[in-house]
């Protein structure tokens, strides 16, 4: 039909109606405005943006709820069905989907201004003509894939009065999610390229997998996409995707996170909860314990998120590979505990470990396994100039090989903030954790199945927390590292050094160890009195974790305490002016040429570059660690002072045993040695002023090994890489985006998140 064919007939249609007015079942009749607005609206070279939007909605109004359109089965044989073939589409069954020109919605779609951009809005009138013209039929399919809306099932749709005379009806007709989410299905389920049967829902899928793989911007997105569709052929040309309708392509993890909302006042005390995919509505709340009025919206801050570890760990446990390198490594911690341990190499090795007895249990007809969890949360800020900083609560499987624990960090939480966390609000989130995930995943029963069929439930507990020394005593609930009483794994009490104003573990005599006991005195001690014992502030979340040893479950950290603190710190001590072994400037520069001139190997990620010995680049911990570890002492030898070269070799050898993944007891014995030496003569040769904690703390690194394991199997590397990754502005979207799009993608995952291999959704083939 024709567009002017159908403007008559709208006022044939218009004219019968006044003349049947009389009949129960004909419409009421149209005043004269009512049919010219109509008309118009029904005339194809009707151009939407020269009316307003209330004209429109008007328009709207008039014209479709009244004639009812015959459904044209020579313009319906036209739309292009993708090949079944064996492949299997997000949507298989397209009859469910409704055509275009089965419905009057027609219009509304085709006019509908919140769904096309201005640019648009002529792209779309002009095939609305091509289409009432019957020129060119081939071009519904097109029009099919250019919008966002739905419209009714039916073929020939009925519409009474009631329907015609509330707006709001209508809208909500042509604009509920499930007639979206049914329009949504058919345009992506559309055959894209037809040689390697990959649907348009596949193609987004691959997009936004290599768009998380290198980091690409939405924009960059945005332009993959439309060469995408350019190599498709030119019945993809008017496909009008956005990054809310690529979004609408990946499953949905709302239902999945859970918002907590917090007394803004005391911080103490969890006042009301809601999944995030509920709807919220503002409550006023009273704090139970501090009795302070709260009134709880969807923009108040004081909440945090948890993310639900049993979703997780199903989705990975569901991939085969990984069930048997976690069946594999069980048996091997199984056999290591009836053998003696001459060397640790694992944080099954430990003795905080092997005092859990994580054997495995035989209830007859199943297994259980007792696997153990790390932990770690750090601050990093949310925005480069905003104040606003986010605390992510990450866990990792201890009972899985080292390269794939560190492969897959999974989230369990998010804390954003404005300032730093104080102990009191730590303790909620990290109790949070431990009531409704840690808890929760030890009720649930998360089953796997072995070679045999045999049914094994995982049990989960938690090892070890990983933190720097700014995070370690907000979790420990004491005081911080500069204060007299500041260290977490020994009795000794700091100074006040006038000389730089602050607090410095000076070298006079060995201390004594804390214990988890002296630990659990010292909190009662502080509950009872009200006041600070030890460095002890009160009690700590951990501290009800069975098997949780509250002073070395927190094990050294090196990354910060070792690469950023002390190699950082002995670096400016050469270019102080007091110091006794000052670089002159062209020592500086000759040190830097060497280091320039230095080709490392693959296995070394990061080349050296200019401008971190003067000053100007500040370095990162992986710079530092291989400076540390094998470019220093070539690049020192010869120009640093023999004496202060010996000095630090005794850090640079300690480290290289420390790091191994497999340390013998003597050679645990020979770094305790030497590093008890480096930091006693760090006092002789930089005086008081340098002994700072980071210095006074490698004292307790190889005893943190005997109850942990090695520095590498308790590194904050991972963690921080994912940290890095959640703040970095290039990634895709806003923050949650980023941290939630490699679960939204149906994937598999073959090689991990650094080095992936990313295949859409039923493509992937087993390789031979």
């Amino acid at each position: 039909m024709s567009g002017s064919d159908r403007s008559c007939t709208s006022k044939t249609d218009s004219s019968s109606s006044s003349s049947s007015s009389s009949s129960d079942d004909d419409p009421a009749p149209l005043d004269r405005k009512t049919i010219k607005r109509k008309n118009r609206f029904l005339d194809p070279d009707f151009k939407i943006h020269e009316v307003s939007s209330q004209t429109l909605k008007k328009y709207k109004q008039d014209s479709l709820p009244r004639q009812r359109i015959p459904h044209d089965e020579t313009l319906q044989a036209n739309i292009i069905e993708p090949e079944s073939d064996g492949v299997t589409s997000a949507t298989d069954d397209l009859d469910a989907a409704p055509t275009l020109l089965e419905t009057s919605s027609f219009n509304e779609y085709l006019h509908d201004e919140t769904l096309q951009s201005d640019d648009d809005r002529d792209v779309s009138a002009t095939a609305y003509e091509s289409i009432c013209n019957s020129d060119n039929q081939n071009k519904i399919d097109e029009i099919d894939l250019s919008n966002n809306s739905d419209n009714d099932s039916s073929t020939d749709v009925d519409y009474d009065e009631s329907n015609s005379s509330d707006d709001s009806e209508i809208e909500s007709d042509f604009d509920s999610p499930d007639d979206r989410n049914v329009k949504n299905d058919y345009i992506f389920s559309k055959l894209m390229f037809e040689a390697s049967k990959l649907t348009v829902r596949d193609v987004i899928v691959l997009n936004s997998a290599f768009a998380l793989r290198y980091h690409l911007p939405d924009e960059a997105r945005l332009m993959l996409m439309k060469m995408f569709q350019l190599c498709a052929g030119p019945t993809f040309d008017s496909l009008n995707l956005s990054i809310y309708l690529m979004s609408e392509c990946l499953s949905s993890q709302n239902d999945k996170i859970t918002k907590h909302y917090y007394c803004s006042k005391c911080s103490e005390v969890i006042m009301y909860y809601v999944n995030a995919a509920e709807r919220q509505s503002n409550k006023k709340l009273i704090c139970q314990k501090c009795k302070a009025n709260n009134i709880v919206t969807q923009s108040s801050p004081n909440y945090f998120m948890s993310i639900d570890l049993y979703s997780q760990f199903s989705q990975f446990f569901s991939n085969k590979e990984n069930v048997d390198n976690l069946l594999k490594n069980i048996n091997a911690r199984n056999t290591s505990f009836n053998t003696p341990c001459d060397s640790i190499t694992d944080v099954h090795d430990g003795s905080i470990y092997r005092s859990m007895k994580c054997s495995t249990v035989n209830h007859g007809n199943e297994l259980e396994y007792m696997l153990t969890l790390n932990i770690s949360t750090d601050g990093a800020p949310l925005t480069k100039s905003g104040k606003r900083a986010f605390w992510p609560l990450q866990v990792i499987i201890n009972d899985l090989s080292p390269k794939l624990r560190f492969r897959y960090v999974f989230l369990a939480g998010l804390l954003i903030v404005k300032q730093e966390p104080k102990s009191n609000l730590m303790n909620l989130y990290i109790q949070t954790f431990i009531d409704k995930q840690l808890n929760n995943l030890n009720t649930r029963k998360l089953t796997i199945v072995n070679k045999n069929n045999t049914r094994i439930v995982l049990k989960f507990n938690i090892l070890s927390c990983v933190v720097d020394s700014v995070c370690l005593p907000i979790i420990q609930n004491r005081l911080q590292f500069n204060g007299y009483c500041g260290c977490s794994w020994c009795y000794q009490s700091a100074e006040f050094i006038k000389e730089v104003c602050g607090i410095r573990y000076t070298f006079h005599q060995e201390s004594t160890h804390r214990t988890h006991e002296s630990h659990e005195k010292d909190v009662k001690l502080a509950l009872e009195t009200k006041t600070i014992q030890n460095g002890v502030k009160g009690i700590s979340a951990l501290q009800k974790l069975q098997h949780f040893d509250l002073v070395w479950s927190f094990p050294y950290e090196y990354m910060h305490g070792m690469l950023l603190g002390v190699t950082f710190q002995i670096w400016k001590e050469w270019k102080s002016q007091e110091c006794l072994f000052k670089l002159q400037k062209k020592e500086i520069e000759m040190i830097e040429k060497r280091y320039l001139n230095i080709t490392p190997t693959n296995e070394i990620h990061r080349l050296p570059r200019s401008g971190i010995f003067g000053g100007t680049a500040k370095p990162k911990a992986s710079e530092l660690k291989s400076w540390l570890l094998y470019f220093s002492l070539p690049c020192l030898s010869g120009i640093l002072n023999d004496e202060a070269l010996r000095h630090y070799s005794l850090l640079v050898k300690s480290v290289h045993t420390l790091i191994k993944t497999s340390i013998s007891h003597n050679e645990l014995d020979e770094c305790e040695k030497n590093l008890l030496k480096f930091v006693c003569e760090y006092e002789m040769y930089y005086g008081e002023k340098g002994m700072t904690f980071n210095v006074h703390s490698l004292l307790h690194v190889v005893e943190s090994i005997r109850k942990t394991g090695p520095l590498c199997m308790n590194s904050a590397f991972p963690f921080e890489g994912n940290v890095e990754t959640f703040s970095s502005s290039e990634q895709i979207g806003s923050l949650c985006k980023s941290m939630f799009m490699p679960k939204r993608l149906n994937i598999f995952y073959k090689e991990g998140v650094e080095n992936v291999l990313y295949v859409g959704r039923n493509l992937y083939k087993e390789s031979e």
